[in-house]
């Protein structure tokens, strides 16, 4: 029997001329009617069971003998009392403009709501600025206590969760005064995805059949920028140089650290094509000195790239596969006075290791 709201009560009906009508219990449940239906509420602070009590009265009797009491009838069953908890509608409400539940990223004037069912971007720089409210002053007096289920899932750019910032906990709620807040945690790198669910929690509860699981979610993305520039390491598994007649061919000796630019899409994920530049040490087969000595050279090289990342994607560790087409300027063979010409254009596969930069 709920002490916090009025509950529906229902029995058997007689076809005779008497008829049941429940009594109130002083200091224990108060008993109203309205539009034919009776319902019963525990009073404040009542505890314990009880068992409902009917009083048998014939109406078609004379006078006042049509109100009397002429029997009373307890029920055999006893029903503890106790608040009642209706799940409150945090779905329904999460994009209306008083919310249970919402998402608050930001601090001052600066700060954003951010709205269930699709990604948030959010500047990097906010990710400790992010934080869960939760009105508890937007809870109807008969709800009762709200018992929810928080969970947070922090995931790297290249998909893989972080399990240190997994979060799962119960939160209980009651009318208040004043909101409470959960801080969210655990974004250690560029556009790492936060999902947040709040969800009823799976214990029996009084329900009026708004009950939803679960309730709702957000995904933030916590990084807006549109372009990287970052280096990594060459390593060229073929490449082929074209200059004069006696320089060109495939260069046997090959390896480089190389700068790239290239576009972000809203995942953080780079774009396949970039602009590249770098320095690279480079040989040909038939490259030798007047003394016979094979030469190596030291080359500057700048073009377009073609980079398909294999493991790792978008860390520090990240390997890629990629396909260059570069202009060549061999500097140690121009200003060594070696012959053949300093230029050349290069192109060809290699396998890259690396990705250190930033995000512009």
């Amino acid at each position: 029997m709920p002490t916090n709201r009025p509950a529906t009560v229902g029995w058997a009906k007689t076809l005779g001329t008497g008829q049941l009508s429940l009594l109130p219990v002083e200091g224990v449940y108060d008993v109203s009617t309205r539009d034919g239906a009776t319902t019963v509420q525990g009073q404040r602070g009542a505890g314990g069971l009880v068992a409902l009590r009917f009083a048998w009265r014939v109406p078609s009797l004379p006078g006042a003998l049509a109100a009397a009491d002429l029997a009373i009838v307890s029920d055999p069953v006893e029903r503890p009392l106790h608040e009642a908890s209706v799940p409150a509608p945090l779905g329904a409400a999460a994009t209306g403009p008083a919310p249970i539940v919402e998402l608050i990223c930001g601090s001052g004037s600066s700060s954003q709501r951010v709205l269930p069912g699709s990604d948030a971007h959010v500047s990097y720089a906010d990710r400790d600025a992010c934080r869960l409210v939760f009105h508890r002053e937007r809870l109807s007096q008969d709800a009762g206590a709200q018992r929810l289920q928080l969970d947070v899932d922090v995931t790297r750019v290249d998909g893989t969760a972080r399990p240190e910032a997994h979060l799962s906990q119960s939160v209980v709620l009651r009318r208040g005064d004043q909101p409470r807040f959960a801080w969210i945690k655990g974004v250690l790198g560029p556009f790492d995805r936060v999902t947040v669910r709040v969800s009823h929690a799976d214990e029996p509860l009084w329900s009026d059949g708004a009950h939803e699981e679960p309730s709702v979610q957000w995904s933030i993305i916590f990084g807006t920028e549109h372009w990287r520039l970052y280096g990594t390491t060459a390593i060229p598994t073929g490449l082929y140089r074209v200059s004069d007649r006696a320089h060109s061919g495939i260069l046997s000796l090959n390896f480089g650290v190389v700068m790239r630019a290239t576009w972000l899409d809203s995942q953080g994920h780079e774009g396949f094509l970039g602009l590249e530049g770098g320095m690279m040490a480079v040989g040909l087969a038939n490259d030798v000195s007047p003394q016979g000595q094979s030469l190596t050279q030291v080359a500057t090289v700048a073009g377009l790239g073609l980079s398909v990342p294999i493991a790792n994607r978008s860390l520090a560790t990240e390997t890629s596969i990629n396909l260059h087409a570069w202009f060549e300027y061999e500097v140690s063979r121009d200003l060594g006075g070696e012959p053949g010409s300093p230029l050349g254009f290069v192109f060809g596969p290699s396998i890259s290791i690396g990705n250190i930069g930033t995000n512009l």
